[in-house]
């Protein structure tokens, strides 16, 4: 901790001295949902009163512009993308303000807090690629993200505050839609590709291949991420020493072989495959994503070994139709089959203690089947020129796992643990056993009239009602109005959002963690003012919202409940600049600061029949990011982005009741050494920063260290989750791109 108090004076200082601003940057549509597509360019080309007029697509399911969009709507495109050396969308996350993300690393990737929602399982956003939703269909998580391909992508938009009035459930807080590049505008053949390698064993390819030919247009991607997790950090948490894991005393014979112990040792491999064909108007789309990774910074040393696999394949097949009536009537049908779960050669090594005191061992398997058919119907009517309609209606019927498949090897003491002689089960069947699933059918529809009121005047009105077999109907509104004066913009937003309680809290239990099929879906509604300018060289935003939600689902040692309300309170402010130089050809500045209240859970007292004020834990009260992104000629550009998170209190089950901020900074210089060909170095947590992120879910692990008592009893840590995952060190990667 006291290094972590040192890098954060000294980090501080040196962004100080640097003067790193940042904001996101905002680029162009490049294909207009109803509406006429827009011939995309890069962000650094358009002037800042020009990214107010930039269309964005995922605010409202429809082009339109960003300044009179219905929400607060965040843009970074390609460029941008390359310029910062990201090398997965995942990294992206942790430059947007509002967002309290933690990086786990394991059986799951992250936790995106955002504003002020905390979850167990499950995020609080839709993640949408090309508009067509990937949220996993078991644990409703966006961990999918991370084997995204970018080579064919053309932008992220990010978008703020409730959109169930659009999308229906789960976009209790956002969307985070990713837009991959239009076909070409003439016969032939375009290729990106990136390969970097770096600290961590980390190796990535990263590629894709777009091809016309009169009518026919076909775009393949594709992406290949492998490395390891730094374990140079572990030391600093008790938990995560790489000692507890080779003990045979807590392992037995686990802790020799090196296929399921005897160290510290995460491995990835995420995989991902994006193609698309297309003729005029028909779109057909085929994903193919698979992640695969350790245990990560989940669990601790004497509960969980961490070198096993947790595989999760997800796949996507779709036909997408855009039809043009007349000059007012557009609409768009897609047909979508999709399959995600949790793949039978998953499989977890767990130790435990029974009521004597006992200390148990056992190898299970883990799978979870799940598939779904939907259709999608939207139109687009422009009955004049102020007035516009967007509207439509779903259908999805799942077809969902509920208990795990789930054989386990018999609990032995760890002295009767030898690898040669334990009977490991076999993998579960990938027959469906039909007693074990649930069928639901989703229907829905929704409305949203924008009505035009002057020039810079704008009005919307929307709503859905959505019908689930299993939660029956549930309503969502939206409000807004948007007015421009002189050089400022005003939005006053009103939404609504509902988020269903995902199938594993429902009937997915196990010994470690209950399940309840009576959950019911939460329930939001969030308040939001923002004002932004666009003057000259700069801009700023400044955006405060309110946002209460009810039957909160809060989870525990047993399973989830619908235990109370939650109140959050905060705003953002962003900032951009570009700053005249007669050196460089173009220096941008960028920055972001969040606040949020740290009070906002209402808890039941069932036996008092009351409400208890709770703190929600788990979220830094303030949040910079500051960048810089300097254009020095036409073949050398160079990006820094600094960040400082404040100091978070803990969730009440966590025995560490603080974690201390942090500042870290990362670099990318980018060399052009051919029009077609460019090389970067891209460095992460450049000051070496030690810093520590809260753990998931209960964090109830401690960091006592463990020992065998008198009696031979193991004490040691106090749960299932860590309190604290220490995070990587200062890392190097070197990239190859090639673009032609």
């Amino acid at each position: 901790m006291i290094g972590a108090r040192r890098a954060i004076r000294s980090g501080w200082f040196l962004l100080a001295q640097s003067s790193l601003l940042s904001i996101g940057l905002v680029g162009p549509a490049p294909s207009a949902v109803g509406g006429e597509p827009q011939t995309s360019r890069d962000l650094a080309d358009l002037t800042l009163a020009e990214l107010l007029n930039v269309e964005v697509v995922s605010a409202s399911n429809r082009a339109e512009r960003l300044g009179e969009a219905p929400a607060t709507v965040i843009v970074i495109d390609r460029a941008e993308i390359q310029a910062r050396g990201y090398r997965s969308l995942l990294e992206l996350l942790d430059d947007l303000p509002g967002m309290d993300v933690m990086f786990s690393l394991g059986d799951t990737q992250y936790r995106n807090y955002w504003r002020g929602y905390r979850y167990t399982i499950g995020a609080p956003f839709l993640l949408m690629l090309d508009g067509v939703i990937f949220n996993h269909l078991y644990f409703n998580e966006a961990d999918v993200l991370i084997a995204f391909p970018l080579a064919n992508i053309d932008r992220v938009e990010i978008v703020y505050g409730p959109a169930s009035s659009i999308y229906g459930p789960n976009a209790f807080m956002g969307v985070i839609n990713v837009l991959t590049r239009n076909g070409l505008a003439e016969d032939g053949l375009s290729l990106s590709a990136d390969v970097s390698a770096g600290s961590s064993a980390s190796r990535i390819a990263d590629a894709g291949l777009r091809s016309r030919k009169g009518d026919v247009q076909v775009s393949v991607s594709a992406r290949w991420d492998d490395g390891r997790l730094d374990d140079r950090a572990n030391e600093d948490f008790e938990w995560m020493k790489s000692s507890y894991y080779s003990r045979p005393d807590l392992w037995g014979g686990f802790a020799g072989d090196s296929r399921f112990g005897g160290g510290w040792k995460s491995p990835w491999t995420h995989q991902g495959v994006d193609v698309r064909v297309s003729w005029r108007e028909t779109e057909f789309g085929l994903q193919r994503f698979v992640l695969n990774s350790g245990n990560g910074y989940v669990y601790p040393a004497d509960r969980v070994q961490v070198r096993a696999p947790w595989i999760e394949p997800d796949l996507s097949v779709f036909l997408r139709h855009d039809q043009r009536w007349n000059e007012r009537v557009t609409t768009r049908s897609l047909l979508r089959y999709r399959t995600s779960g949790v793949d039978r050669n998953s499989y977890f090594i767990e130790g435990y203690n029974d009521e004597t005191g006992q200390r148990w061992l056992d190898f299970s398997y883990w799978q979870a089947q799940n598939s779904s058919w939907s259709f999608f119907q939207d139109f687009y009517y422009n009955p004049s020129e102020s007035i516009s309609v967007t509207g439509g209606a779903k259908y999805e019927g799942k077809d969902l796992q509920k208990a795990y498949d789930l054989p386990t090897g018999p609990a032995l003491p760890p002295a009767q643990i030898d690898i040669a002689t334990y009977p490991f089960p076999f993998p579960p069947s990938e027959d469906r056993n039909y007693g074990n699933r649930i069928r639901t059918g989703d229907t829905g529809g929704y409305a949203q009239v924008t009505v035009k009121m002057a020039e810079r005047s704008t009005l919307y009105l929307g709503g859905r009602v959505d019908h689930s077999t299993k939660y029956g109907t549930s309503p969502a509104l939206r409000l807004g109005y948007v007015q421009g004066i002189g050089d400022f913009t005003f939005k006053t937003l009103y939404g609504e959002a509902w988020q269903e309680p995902v199938p594993r809290l429902l009937y997915g239990g196990w010994k470690g963690s209950g399940s309840d099929p009576d959950l019911k879906p939460e329930r939001s509604r969030t308040i939001e003012l923002s004002i932004g300018r666009a003057k000259g060289a700069s801009s700023h935003l400044l955006s405060v919202y309110h946002a209460r939600s009810r039957d909160v689902l809060l989870n525990f040692t047993g399973g989830a409940r619908n235990f109370g309300r939650r109140h959050v309170t905060g705003l953002d402010y962003h900032f951009q600049a570009r700053i005249p130089t007669g050196r460089l050809k173009q220096l941008r500045l960028w920055s972001y600061y969040s606040f949020i209240t740290g009070d906002g859970d209402e808890l039941y007292d069932q036996q008092n029949d009351r409400y208890l004020e709770a703190e929600i834990g788990n979220l830094a009260t303030h949040k910079l990011h500051l960048g810089l992104t300097a254009v020095i000629n036409s073949r050398v550009a160079a990006s820094v982005r600094g960040r400082y998170i404040g100091e978070r209190n803990t969730v009440p089950t966590n025995p560490i009741p603080k974690v201390d901020g942090y500042v870290t900074l990362d670099g990318n210089v980018e060399i052009h050494l051919h029009p077609t060909l460019a090389i970067s170095i891209v460095g992460k947590n450049l000051f070496d920063t030690k810093y520590f992120l809260p753990g998931l879910r209960e964090a109830d692990s401690g960091d006592t260290p463990g020992y065998f008592d008198q009696n031979g009893v193991w004490n040691g840590s106090r749960g299932w989750y860590n309190s604290l995952m220490p995070q990587p060190g200062r890392s190097l990667s070197i990239l190859l791109r090639v673009e032609r």
